[in-house]
């Protein structure tokens, strides 16, 4: 009894019953995940196209993705470059500076744009030394994944942005949790760095995540049945 039971859970049979069970939690999984995003994207979607709010200090978490409208001064010999961002399959930075906002004592990090990794030099920001009034989508600080690498303020390299460690490097006691995304138009006269183009939200590829899991279950099933047919009586 004992040997027959063995022979079954370490059998074809066994095997492929724990690879379809984990394969349809999987799909199941990721039509949770769908129906978790669709709300999300609705929200923010809601958020990106209501009518900016004034910036001030009180704004925080429960403002992601509002946009957010701000007069000020930007201190662009407080800015660093993010690495490794693309964008329409170019290398490049996301171009991070200080800025000052006329109602605050707080410092507000606003992240201006991408701009390509070979035209750094070539930035001219002589424009935004006068008081300005910008426009962008209030987001929080977050790693965007585990492959991102640490930030090494030292070395003055940055792979994401951290509030924290940009004001901590620039010895800025005194800065609101959350940075501005900067929208189209752009404020300079010339066109880098290139801000947000327009206001995308969230891409969602839960349903075809999804679809794959069940498939991969349903082909195993197939195979499995090939193989029982083939072998049966032996």
């Amino acid at each position: 009894m004992i040997k027959s039971l063995l022979k079954y859970k370490t059998g074809p049979n066994f095997i492929t019953l724990i690879l379809f069970v984990i394969l349809m939690g999987l799909g199941t999984w990721q039509l949770y995940r769908l129906s978790w995003k669709e709300k999300l994207i609705a929200d923010i979607d809601q958020r990106l196209h209501a009518a900016p709010i004034n910036f001030s200090n009180n704004l925080g978490m429960a403002d992601q993705f509002k946009r957010a409208e701000v007069k000020g001064i930007f201190d662009l010999t407080k800015t660093v470059y993010i690495l490794s961002k693309t964008w329409e399959g170019k290398n490049g930075y996301w171009v991070v500076s200080a800025f000052y906002p006329d109602n605050s004592n707080q410092t507000l990090w606003i992240n201006q744009g991408w701009l390509d990794i070979n035209q750094k030099d070539q930035l001219d920001f002589s424009s935004a030394s006068m008081p300005l009034e910008i426009e962008g989508i209030i987001r929080i600080p977050e790693k965007s994944s585990f492959f991102v690498p640490d930030n090494q303020p030292s070395k003055n390299e940055w792979y994401w942005i951290d509030i924290n460690d940009l004001s901590h490097f620039f010895n800025i006691n005194h800065y609101v949790p959350f940075y501005l995304e900067l929208l189209r138009p752009q404020i300079f006269e010339n066109i880098l760095p290139i801000g947000d183009k327009h206001l995308d939200t969230l891409p969602n590829h839960h349903l075809s995540y999804a679809l794959t899991w069940y498939g991969l279950a349903l082909i195993m099933v197939f195979i499995f049945a090939r193989y029982t047919i083939k072998n049966k009586g032996k």
